[in-house]
């Protein structure tokens, strides 16, 4: 499989509608979460931009933490190139605001977590890939649950996070759980690019859905328009429909 469609801008792509459609004719099975946990599992979720865990994982995670699981946040950059050139958001304000969003997004979700920096270039992670892999496999234990965006999801640093993910699960006989995140807007469901014959969904309780989106509420310098350059949120509405679901959906090998 190759990568999904590269080049597109935040407002394009696939509506949500054309998913939710494609899910109510053709439903995806239930992700049994009891099935994973164990005395002392940890779940280790692997974000390579701050929001990419709660746009992912933030139901998961709120789950898992419910059924006793121990979860890192293995933060891969600090999401510092998604404003080039914008006086609004200079290098240095950028990683700290992103920085603490992150933490306030993770908060909100009312779970108990450790966040482990690795402070790689954003943008560059696949040039990378095997200090991840490296971080990863120190951390990763037989049976934990690795989560990590989808390998061809059409963003480079994404695919590569999701690249190494799957080499440490398989190495660690962990369990892997891909998330899409780009790729619900850059792919479509007649396109035939989502492994959906491996897709699994996880139905989310009102209060569940809240939090996620008080959670992703959180991120204001990737929800708001940039006023010194014009550009409009990277995180626009049209994206923001995927992860208001009130579900999630992730791809697992082990069915």
């Amino acid at each position: 499989m190759v990568s999904v469609m590269r080049k597109f801008k935040p407002e394009e792509g696939t509506d949500e509608e054309a998913w939710a459609t494609r899910f109510k004719t053709t439903p995806i099975a239930a992700l049994d979460l009891e099935v994973f946990v164990r005395r002392g599992l940890t779940v280790h979720v692997v974000a390579p931009h701050p929001d990419d865990e709660i746009l992912g994982a933030g139901g998961l995670l709120q789950r898992f933490s419910r059924l006793g699981a121990r979860a890192i946040i293995h933060a891969l950059t600090d999401g510092e190139a998604s404003h080039p050139n914008s006086a609004m958001w200079p290098r240095l304000k950028l990683i700290q605001t992103r920085r603490e969003e992150s933490l306030e997004a993770l908060r909100t979700l009312k779970i108990s977590f450790e966040r482990r920096r690795l402070l790689l270039p954003d943008g560059a992670l696949p040039e990378h890939e095997s200090t991840i892999s490296s971080a990863l496999r120190d951390a990763v234990s037989e049976n934990d649950v690795v989560i990590a965006p989808w390998r061809f999801d059409g963003h480079p640093d994404h695919e590569a996070a999701g690249r190494a993910a799957r080499d440490v699960a398989a190495e660690r006989r962990a369990h892997l759980l891909e998330t899409p995140i780009w790729g619900w807007n850059r792919s479509a469901p007649n396109q035939g690019e989502m492994p959906l014959d491996r897709a699994r969904r996880l139905d989310l309780e009102p209060e569940e859905q809240r939090r996620k989106a008080e959670a992703i509420a959180r991120f204001r310098s990737q929800t708001d328009y940039d006023l010194s350059t014009g550009r409009p949120p990277i995180l626009s509405s049209k994206v923001l429909a995927h992860f208001r679901r009130p579900y999630e959906v992730v791809f697992h090998d082990q069915l």
